[in-house]
C-alpha cells in the first residue's frame, strides 16, 4: 500500500520553530473501499478521505524506526468492506 501525505500533513510535521518535527497526535483513522484514483500529487490538497465509509477510534500504532511507523486499525463493528484507502486524522 502506497503512502502520501497531504499538503495538510506535511505542515503539521515542522516543529513551531522549524527545527525539527512536532509530535503529532493521530485521533482518528478514515477507512475507504475505493482506491483514490490520479497521481499522488492530485491528492494534495485532500482534508478529508474521498468516499469514506467511517472513521475509527480503534488503532495503536508506534514509531519503530527512522521515518517508519507501524498501524494497527482494528473495526470492532459487524461491518464488512474491502480496505483499499485509510487517512489519518490528526487531533
Amino acid at each position: 500500500m502506497q503512502f502520501h501525505l497531504t499538503n495538510a500533513g506535511l505542515a503539521a510535521f515542522p516543529n513551531p520553530a522549524n527545527t525539527g518535527t512536532a509530535a503529532i497526535l493521530i485521533d482518528r483513522i478514515g477507512v475507504s473501499a475505493v482506491a483514490l484514483p490520479g497521481a499522488p500529487e492530485d491528492h494534495a490538497g485532500l482534508l478529508a478521505l474521498p468516499n469514506e465509509l467511517k472513521r475509527l477510534a480503534t488503532f495503536a500504532g508506534s514509531n519503530v524506526g527512522d521515518n517508519t511507523i507501524h498501524v494497527t486499525i482494528r473495526d470492532e463493528s459487524p461491518d464488512t468492506y474491502t480496505l483499499r484507502t485509510f487517512g489519518l486524522y490528526s487531533d
